[in-house]
This record gives structure tokens, sequence and C-alpha cells, in this order.
């Protein structure tokens, strides 16, 4: 048993190795082939920065359109969002990969058409003194391409949550139409999204989100 639990330690130190290489190959560049333009929001940032998470979430339904504008008007420095995508491929702001949490529905956002899923009221996502003040106000999921139609000139984090070429692919055709591909910053947790997102954006800033990971393998050690 103690030479299996050093087994294991050994393993898990190896893997942390590996990917501690992966993130310092990203830092040096690896996943950057192209200079980042010198105006590039997330390349200079020199202070903190204010990134409403999921827009003003304790203040209005998590990743709507009204969460968005109350974290503007509020002075966020830049938005963060969640995308997963419909049944017709549409990239749409989520956290979870169902709609029961946040709205009146239940089922997986990906078994939805965009017209299904944006029947549902998102206005579930706040409570106050057990009821929904935002319940029956029009508060729909919105699509990434809302998003950025709404907030043209605000740095925007995307947190891609559906792994696969697909899913990257039908991001970075939405961000490229609205010629948004310096004021975004594009996230995933699986290497091989990361480097599908670079084939299609060439010029955005991508993050290799490690976090999960390496929780995971330090609490092997």
């Amino acid at each position: 048993m103690k030479h299996l639990h050093i087994t294991i330690k050994i393993t898990a130190i190896i893997i942390v190795l590996i990917l501690l290489l992966n993130t310092i190959q990203i830092i040096k560049g690896s996943y950057y082939p192209v200079p980042m333009p010198e105006d590039n929001f997330f390349g200079q940032v020199e202070q903190p920065v204010n990134v409403a998470h999921r827009g003003a979430s304790g203040k209005a339904p998590e990743n709507t359109i009204i969460a968005f504008e109350k974290a503007t008007k509020k002075g966020a420095d830049a938005l963060e969002l969640d995308v997963w995508l419909t049944k017709d491929d549409i990239p749409v702001a989520i956290h979870d990969e169902t709609v029961d949490r946040t709205t009146d529905g239940e089922g997986k956002v990906r078994s939805f058409t965009l017209e299904e899923l944006q029947e549902w009221d998102a206005g579930y996502g706040i409570k106050s003194n057990g009821k929904y003040p935002f319940k029956d106000q029009g508060v729909i999921i919105p699509t990434l391409d809302e998003v950025l139609s709404e907030f043209p000139n605000k740095p925007i984090v995307v947190e891609l949550k559906k792994e696969g070429e697909k899913s990257a692919q039908a991001v970075a055709e939405v961000i490229s139409d609205h010629n948004a591909q310096e004021r975004v910053l594009v996230a995933s947790m699986n290497t091989n999204t990361v480097k599908e997102l670079r084939n299609h954006l060439p010029n955005t800033r991508l993050w290799l989100a490690l976090e999960r990971s390496y929780n995971f393998i330090f609490s092997l050690i």
C-alpha cells in the first residue's frame, strides 16, 4: 500500500509538470503565432481590472443583457460570459449545461433550438425575499451575437463550455462577424479546442483554463 501511495504521488507530480510545461508553452507563444496589436486590451493591462463575472450577477440574472448593462453602468472594465451551443449551433450565453437553474424550463441547452430556448424565462437567476423580481420581465437567454451587438466597445471574456471543433468554429464566426477579434478573450479548458480556436482567430487572445485540472491533481499529492 505504501508503494502504491508513492507511485500515485510520483504520477501526480509528473502530470503537474506536464501541465506546467503546457502552460509555459502558451505563455511563450506556442498558441500565439502572430504578435498581439499594441492596442489589444488584454495584452496591455497593467493594473487590476474589474471583470464582471456573468455580468452584474449579484444584482441581475446572470449572463443576461440586463446583467451586462448593470455591470457596464457600474463601471466594469470588461464583461465575462459562458457559452454553449443550441441545437441549431447558435452560441448562447449561459453557464450551465441545462436551463434548469436559471430559467423556468428544463433540459439541456443543446436539446433546444434558439427559438425554443428563448421562450424560457431567464429571470430566475436572482431571488429576493422568496420572490423572483426579474420574473415575467422579458429576460431571455441572449446569443453571443446579441451581446457583442449590445456592447460594441466593451472587452469581453468568453468561456467556451462545450469542447470541440464545432463549438470553436461557431464562436469564432460570431466574433469575426463583429470584427471583435481584438477585444475578446476566449477561454476553454480543452487544449484541442484552444488550438482549433487559434486556427480561426489568429489575432485573438486565448486562454487555456487549467484551474480544475490543477485542483484535481494537487488533491492526489
